[in-house]
């Protein structure tokens, strides 16, 4: 009896060990998969799909060189997006076009390190088009029902969003927003 309970503990701690594994592995290839298809986009400056069946696809990239955050612009702000990478919300403006860009992000993956950001700071925001910088003007923490920062607006910003607090467990009851204004590039 004690030797089936000693093979049923193994087993049991394998399978608990794989899964955690699985995503990871899972996660590190999609990663790979989609920057080769952000690469490829901007070559022939179309959306390239990072692989077949997938329903989203690279956009641009962010770049926060102050806190040392970097990751793919996903198209689509489905759940399935939202696992792979940093999202656009589709209700907002484009990269690389005026008004208000959404990006969302979960705080214990892509953006956990937003709660980093300071005022100020310089978010680089890649596209087909070119590059965009904006510099970070406010930072709040508000409710998930306020969702003026998801509405357009006539000026070019960027809204960062996530989860809040970050170090909660559990469906965070509120949002960390970064608010940044576009800058005028020097010609």
């Amino acid at each position: 009896m004690f030797k089936y309970l000693i093979i049923g503990v193994i087993t049991m701690s394998m399978i608990i060990l794989a899964k955690p594994g699985y995503y990871y592995i899972k996660n590190y290839i999609a990663q790979e998969m989609i920057e080769t298809a952000w690469i490829e986009s901007k070559n022939k400056n179309i959306i390239v799909y990072p692989w077949s069946k997938s329903k989203t696809y690279p956009i641009g990239r962010i770049n926060m060189r102050d806190i040392k955050l970097s990751y793919i612009i996903l198209g689509g702000d489905d759940s399935a997006s939202l696992d792979l990478g940093v999202s656009h919300l589709s209700d907002t403006a484009y990269p690389g076009r005026s008004g208000n860009i959404c990006l969302a992000g979960h705080r214990d993956t892509y953006f956990r390190k937003l709660e980093q950001t300071q005022l100020n700071d310089i978010i680089e925001i890649e596209h087909l088009n070119g590059v965009d910088n904006y510099k970070v003007t406010d930072i709040e923490i508000v409710s998930p029902e306020e969702t003026m920062w998801l509405k357009s607006t006539t000026s070019d910003l960027l809204t960062l969003i996530t989860c809040y607090p970050f170090n909660y467990i559990g469906n965070a009851p509120m949002r960390w927003i970064v608010r940044a204004e576009k800058q005028i590039q020097n010609i």
